[in-house]
């Protein structure tokens, strides 16, 4: 699990303008008071940037209205929102890399590298880039550009533990598995709380045959947040290598009670349950199917983990 910079970057050196027409007054008040509802942010923000404003309103309320877009995962909207930002504050870095947060979010990954590349290039030492940008390359199979990205924003900032839990992925990607748990063991030590990196550390445990570690990892991640649902199918699977299948089944059906389409925590509950009875119901083979049909795939993984699939 990776972990990006999602909260936008505020537009820096804006102030609200006076203004004289109620109207106008109700509309700076509704876009920019924090006790606004949500559609009367957007009616406030939107009559300003439809009207002739100040050029600090106008930012303002693009800025604003495009926060409350992203919220809401309106994400097509809020690109062409930070596009008008960056029409009127080309050299500023904060409207690329909220763009770029918004590409990624859409699914326009070259479009979110662009935006990016071009706020590294006008803040040569901004980690939060470098971070997102490594993201992108992961999500994109590119694990080298990846992992260079994610070390520089490292190099930039060493307390960055966001960078050495998203690094830590892509050497469990490369089966580095020593590396994956050093990098996580420093994210932890920065930030004991950090939720990502014991669920990361706990798969790179998992994947090196330290079933024991992981399932402690698996337990402290969920202590931490409970109902994490992956964490609880990393378990299960923890917990089939480790022939307790009863927890297992306990583990799968709690994260199938959060995510009914976790593929791996369906496929697990029916392996769970064959090897604790020895045979295979008609609630089993519902739960194949259905993971089946969800990740076609989802047999091999298991294989590929070590556990003999139905």
């Amino acid at each position: 699990m990776s972990g990006k910079w999602c909260t936008l970057v505020v537009l820096a050196g804006l102030v609200v303008s006076g203004v004289s027409r109620a109207e106008t007054k109700q509309d700076v008040q509704w876009c920019f008071s924090s006790t606004s509802t949500e559609p009367q942010v957007m009616q406030g923000c939107t009559a300003i940037i439809d009207a002739p404003h100040s050029p600090d309103d106008l930012l303002m309320a693009l800025y604003t209205r495009a926060s409350l877009l992203m919220s809401k995962k309106q994400y097509d909207q809020a690109a062409q929102d930070f596009t008008r930002i960056i029409a009127l504050r080309p050299a500023d870095a904060s409207g690329y890399v909220n763009r770029g947060i918004a590409n990624a979010d859409r699914g326009q990954t070259a479009l979110a590298i662009q935006d990016y590349s071009e706020t590294i290039r006008l803040q040569p030492t901004n980690d939060k880039a470098f971070n997102n940008r490594g993201n992108v390359y992961r999500s994109t199979g590119q694990l080298e550009l990846a992992l260079k990205d994610f070390s520089r924003a490292i190099e930039i900032n060493p307390h960055s533990f966001v960078a050495l839990n998203n690094r830590s992925s892509v050497y469990t990607d490369k089966g580095q598995y020593d590396l994956a748990i050093k990098d996580c063991t420093e994210a932890i030590r920065l930030n004991p709380k950090y939720v990502h990196a014991l669920y990361n550390r706990a798969n790179a445990y998992r994947y090196s045959g330290q079933y024991d570690l992981a399932a402690q990892d698996f337990d402290q991640a969920l202590t931490l947040m409970p109902g994490f649902a992956k964490a609880l199918d990393g378990r299960g699977v923890v917990n089939l290598k480790r022939q307790r299948y009863a927890q297992a089944m306990a583990d799968f059906t709690a994260a199938l009670q959060v995510d009914p389409m976790l593929a791996s925590a369906l496929y697990g509950r029916a392996l769970a349950n064959k090897l604790a009875s020895g045979s295979v119901t008609e609630a089993e083979l519902a739960d194949i199917a259905k993971a089946k049909s969800i990740d076609p795939d989802i047999a091999g993984k298991y294989a590929k983990w070590g556990i003999a699939g139905l």
